[in-house]
């Protein structure tokens, strides 16, 4: 399984696990400045699991300043996550 979610996360898997993978660019500094590469951030034996931590993940870095945008962004994303599973 290969899931592009969105421009910034992707979900993999293997026979054992459920792999979300956060998309990066090398920096300007960098041998390669520009290629694209990717970063697991959790394994995870069950989907559920992996979606609730990228719903958690994006809350954490995001600067969201009260409890309705929270609600929001956990509706919007939960959605966004059923249906591109769902779709695949």
């Amino acid at each position: 399984m290969n899931i592009k979610l969105n421009d910034r996360y992707t979900i993999t898997s293997d026979e054992s696990n459920y792999m979300l993978n956060e998309i990066k660019e090398y920096g300007v500094k960098s041998k390669t400045p520009g290629e694209i590469y990717s970063v697991v951030v959790g394994y995870y034996a069950k989907i559920e699991h992996l979606a609730k931590d990228l719903l958690e993940l994006k809350i954490r870095k995001s600067d969201i300043k009260t409890l309705e945008d929270i609600i929001s962004t956990l509706n919007n994303d939960t959605q966004l996550i059923l249906s591109t599973i769902q779709g695949h």
